[in-house]
């Protein structure tokens, strides 16, 4: 749990106070554990929230963990996870793509866009509101993102290979 923790924590006085945290919130929430046999996998799940936490409270942002294809700079994080989402666009129905691009990447509003489809504007509302969920879920199930109180991304780690899409 310790190198957990110092692995995404980068100054050691922060890390010692994260890892304080986690044994207080296990400690206290061990009675609510319902499969004892879940325990690691629930105290590691503890461990990325209090990590979560630690970096939405201070509102920091840290450096970016290396990707595959070598970027380390934030422009190039964002530039391949830009590539991931336009590709996850692309795989939405029909319906809800076009909503998406429409109020996302052209920059049309819900209003344009409800007049342009002939729904209502709660119609519209609705419909990017969920491609946008359907995107989400798309980038969840390949990836753990971890973000900081402005939305800015902390953390993130692939959850089964072969992941995120490639270009």
């Amino acid at each position: 749990m310790e190198r957990f923790v110092h692995k995404r924590v980068r100054h050691r006085a922060d890390a010692e106070d994260v890892l304080h945290t986690i044994l207080v919130r296990i400690h206290e929430k061990l009675a609510t554990l319902r499969a004892k046999s879940r325990t690691v996998p629930w105290a590691f799940q503890v461990a990325r929230n209090a990590v979560s936490d630690h970096y939405r409270s201070r509102g920091a942002r840290r450096t970016l963990p290396r990707i595959e294809s070598g970027e380390t700079s934030e422009e190039d994080v964002q530039r391949v996870v830009a590539g991931w989402l336009t590709e996850y666009v692309d795989r939405l129905p029909p319906r809800y793509r076009e909503a998406l691009a429409l109020v996302d990447l052209e920059g049309k509003t819900q209003k344009e866009l409800s007049r342009r489809l002939g729904i209502s504007e709660s119609g519209a509302r609705s419909r990017v509101q969920r491609a946008r969920a359907m995107v989400r879920e798309m980038l969840l199930e390949c990836c753990h993102v971890v973000l900081d109180a402005r939305g800015g991304v902390v953390e993130y780690r692939k959850r089964r290979a072969p992941c995120c899409p490639q270009r």
